[in-house]
Formats: C-alpha cells, sequence, structure tokens
C-alpha cells in the first residue's frame, strides 16, 4: 500500500501543472495582466495602454501570444490523486492495508495484480476461489498476464500467479493451447542418455527425468492431470527405424501426476527405458561415434486412468520431440561407472548417513499384491550426500549356527548440494508368485521375528549406477549398521513411512 501511494502522489505531482496550465484556448496579442484580447488596438509605441485595465503593452513582456485555461478536471483528478496517495502511504504505515484492498471493486484488484501490487495480489487470493467467482474478462486478464510473466526468464515467478493458472486448468479455464504454453515453462522435462557405450551392448539407458519449474503456487495440489511419455521410433547408428507399435502409435514408457508443489516444495521422477537396437549387440568398432535418433510423444490424460487402463481417447497429444545424440563405443569390459575413493567423502558419510529401525509387517496378507512390502527401513541424511551413491542393500541375521543374509534392495542416491533433511525408504518386496522367493521370505521374516535385531549392509556396486546416466563414479565404502532393533507394523503403509514411534536413528557402527 505503501508503495501504491508514492506511485499515486507521483503521477499527481506530474498531472498538477499540466491541469494548472490548462489547453490553449486563443493565439494573439493578449494583455499579460487581465487577458483582454489586444487585437486592432496599437500596441508598439511607448505609452500604449490596455483599454481594459490601462497597464503599459508596448513591451513583448507585458502581453502574451496564447491564452491558456485550466483545466478544472485535471486539477480535480489531480487533488484526489494527491490525497488518495497520502491516504495509502498513511495506511499502508498503519497497516490497514488489506482492509482497503477488499472493498476495492474486482476491476481495481485485478489491475493492480497485474501491476504487481503486494497487497492486490494478496487479496487476488481470497476472490479467485470466492463464489460467484471472478468474471471471465477478469479471468483472461490473469491468465494472460500468468503466462506472460511465465515466459520471462528473467521475470521473478510469483507463487500466486501459479495459484491463478492452477486453479485455471482445473476449472477448465485455459485452452488447449494454453494448457501446452502452462506446460512449457511449469515442468523442466529432461531426457538423459550416457555418451559412452560397451562394446556388445545389448541396450542404450535412457532416463526421464521431470521437476518442476514455473509452477509452484501457494497451496501445493493436484491439477487431475497426468503426464505420458511415449516412444514412438528410434534408430541407432544406419540402422532404420524402429517402431515400438505396429500401428505407429506411441509406447508409452512413463507416466505421473502432475501436481503444484507448494512455495516451498519440491519434487522429481524419473523414468529409465531401454533403447534397444534391431541386431543383438550393438558391435561397432571402439572409438566409434555412434548416431542415436529417438522420436517420442508427450500427451496428457485425466489422472483418473492408470498408466494400465487407458482406453483409447482418453488422453490428448501435447507435443512431439525428437533426441539427436553420438554415443562412443568403448572396450568391451571397460566401467561405465567408476569407483572413487576418498578418505574425508567416506567419514563424512558415515557421519551423516542414519538408518530407522527396521520395520516388519507382522502379518503378511496371503492376498497381497506383488509390490506390497514386507520389510523395510528409512535412510536419511541431514547435511546432503558427499559423493553419488550406489548401493546393494542386504540383512544379515545369526540363527544360533550362522549368518544368513539376503538382498532386499538396490538404491542410488545422487550428490546433493546445500543442506537440509533427505531420506528415502529400503523395502523389501518378495514376489507372492515365486513360491521360492516367498518360502525363502517367510522363513526370514519367521527369523527376524524371534531374534528382534538385525544387521543392515550397504554394499557399493557400481551396476546399479549404470542405469543413471547422470552418475559417472560412486563412492567406494560399505556401510554395516549391528544389531538394528526390529519393529514390528500393522499396514504396509508404515513401513514406507520415514518416522514412525519416533524411531532413534543411527549411524554405522562397523568394526
Amino acid at each position: 500500500m505503501f508503495i501504491l501511494g508514492l506511485a499515486l502522489i507521483t503521477i499527481a505531482l506530474i498531472l498538477l501543472p499540466s491541469a494548472w496550465r490548462g489547453r490553449i484556448v486563443g493565439r494573439g496579442q493578449f494583455c499579460r495582466k487581465c487577458k483582454f484580447d489586444l487585437t486592432g488596438s496599437p500596441i508598439d509605441t511607448q505609452g500604449n495602454k490596455c483599454p481594459e485595465c490601462g497597464q503599459p503593452i508596448h513591451t513583448q513582456s507585458s502581453r502574451r501570444t496564447t491564452l491558456r485555461r485550466s483545466s478544472r478536471f485535471g486539477l480535480i483528478a489531480s487533488l484526489v490523486l494527491l490525497l488518495a496517495g497520502i491516504s495509502s502511504m498513511i495506511i499502508g504505515i498503519s497497516g490497514n492495508t488489506a482492509i482497503i484492498y477488499a472493498r476495492l471493486p474486482d476491476t481495481a484488484i485485478v489491475h493492480l495484480s497485474t501491476l504487481n501490487s503486494e497487497g492486490a495480489l494478496d487479496e487476488l487470493v481470497n476472490r479467485i476461489t470466492r463464489t460467484p467467482p471472478l468474471s471471465d474478462a477478469h479471468w483472461n486478464i490473469l491468465i494472460d498476464h500468468g503466462l506472460k510473466i511465465q515466459t520471462d526468464p528473467l521475470a521473478p515467478w510469483n507463487p500466486i500467479l501459479g495459484e491463478v493458472l492452477a486453479d485455471a486448468w482445473i476449472t477448465n479455464r485455459l485452452t488447449d493451447e494454453q494448457v501446452n504454453q502452462y506446460l512449457d515453462h511449469a515442468l523442466d522435462i529432461q531426457f538423459l542418455m550416457r555418451d559412452r557405450l560397451v562394446r556388445g551392448s545389448t541396450e542404450i539407458k535412457l532416463l526421464a527425468r521431470i521437476t518442476p519449474a514455473k509452477i509452484h503456487s501457494l497451496n501445493g495440489t493436484e491439477t487431475g492431470h497426468a503426464l505420458k511419455i511415449g516412444i514412438v521410433s528410434s534408430s541407432i547408428g544406419t540402422e532404420p527405424s524402429r517402431h515400438y507399435r505396429p500401428d505407429g502409435k506411441p509406447l508409452w514408457i512413463s507416466h505421473t501426476g502432475i501436481s503444484v508443489p507448494g512455495s516451498n516444495g519440491h519434487w522429481s521422477y524419473t523414468s529409465a527405458v531401454d533403447i534397444r537396437p534391431i541386431a543383438p549387440k550393438l558391435m561397432a568398432q571402439p572409438g566409434t561415434e555412434v548416431p542415436i535418433t529417438i522420436n517420442l510423444e508427450l500427451a496428457l490424460e485425466s489422472s483418473s486412468f492408470s498408466s494400465t487402463e487407458n482406453p483409447e481417447g482418453t488422453i490428448r497429444h501435447y507435443k512431439s520431440m525428437t533426441i539427436n545424440r553420438f554415443v562412443r563405443i568403448i572396450e568391451e569390459g571397460t566401467p561405465l561407472v567408476d569407483m572413487l575413493t576418498d578418505s574425508l567423502s567416506v567419514q563424512h558419510l558415515k557421519e551423516h548417513y542414519t538408518i530407522s529401525a527396521v520395520r516388519v509387517l507382522d502379518e503378511p496378507h496371503p492376498d497381497r499384491e506383488s509390490w506390497t512390502p514386507i520389510l523395510g527401513f528409512s535412510i536419511m541424511t541431514s547435511d546432503g550426500f558427499p559423493e553419488p551413491l550406489a548401493f546393494g542393500v542386504f540383512i544379515r541375521i545369526a540363527d544360533g549356527t550362522e549368518n544368513r543374509e539376503v538382498q532386499i534392495a538396490k538404491i542410488i542416491h545422487e550428490q546433493k548440494s546445500g543442506k537440509g533433511i533427505h531420506a528415502t525408504t529400503a523395502t523389501w518386496n518378495a514376489d507372492p508368485d515365486d513360491p521360492e522367493a516367498s518360502s525363502q521370505a517367510a522363513d526370514m521374516l519367521a527369523l527376524i521375528k524371534t531374534v528382534g535385531r538385525v544387521d543392515v549392509i550397504l554394499r557399493p556396486d557400481p551396476t546399479i549406477a549404470e542405469s543413471n546416466p547422470t552418475i559417472d563414479h560412486i563412492l567406494d565404502t560399505t556401510l554395516i549398521f549391528r544389531d538394528v532393533s526390529v519393529e514390528l507394523v500393522d499396514t504396509y503403509g508404515q513401513i514406507w513411512m520415514t518416522r514412525i514411534n519416533d524411531p532413534k536413528w543411527r549411524t554405522s557402527n562397523e568394526d
């Protein structure tokens, strides 16, 4: 409100001199004192005087060549703006800004919002969800303004504009073209692949990564839509294009709901797919630069449809993309991911890498789905990761005669910068459709429940990181957490939780 008041006073002070002078209503020779029209009167000889007031008029300075009339409307407008500006500054200083903005009409709030008035933007948040709603004309102004700010790389993103655009999309106020424009700047979509490939490989890993860009709003919400990524065709080297469906339609390889994070929120979605050659293996000579072309289609669908239940016609084309890259063939046996030894990084990791108690499902349901976890624990760090990590996760337990060990998961942690808490959950998902795996899992779970403590071992494994093209090395260290307590939980959902019953986080205590 203070800034608005200052702006009004500035406008008033600019307008006031012009209104005071007024517009020209006559040209000729006029008495400067009484503005009498001297047309036809002698004015050049000393002693000539104004017939109206008697003022000497023989000098040029005693006469004027134009006659102006002050603008009464301009003077009144200047005075109103000046008083409004002073009042606004006083209100801003006194802290009653919200009361004033709440009484302004929609038109004023909408237009002040496009001028980045903080008070108007705060009031706008209340009005975009109001009943009755803002008019279509006002919505159109706000949508155009929000999309304009979104496309300007130098303009800072205001979460209130994110609230406007998200609500406009959810309430079907955006056209398909506007939705596409919104998503072009709301999401950062990257397609990553390694620039090296071992001779004799049977596939190339393509990683799709989606993170929020200019999409943040005041209140994170689901848009009610999901983004699908489909691969249409690919070609490697001199091979012809390989189509992934005989009808030429895309093979959907990735599917994620589009959520609008809050002001300080963040999310990331990644999905990997294998790009395969027509030949059984890539046998180009080491040192060869092989061209790769991948044609993709991105589409939108209602989130009410799952990725496996998409009847034709429920999706809408968003945009097509073509990826052109070169991959350098290297000798067979050459590792794609190196193991890094760094004592300082290892020490940092051991001090900040902690795990919770191991959570075990008390009574696994006999009809559970194959993805349902039966065991898991949380991993947390409070100070970022010193280097990228890739571990095989193992559970070890002594049954009285020997140590029994089983691998339950694979985890990858990329390097993260800055302070803060970063957490993930390692879970064991034994397949109930595999009798042998289910029997081994049941025996292991029974033993774990009996003993009540396990060792958790994280062993570095570079092959796990090969699926992530952004990782070219991992930290070479094994973490052992001995005698980790076991907690029985009632539902598999509790296994996913990063905090349950106030767990006591513990660091590695290997010998």
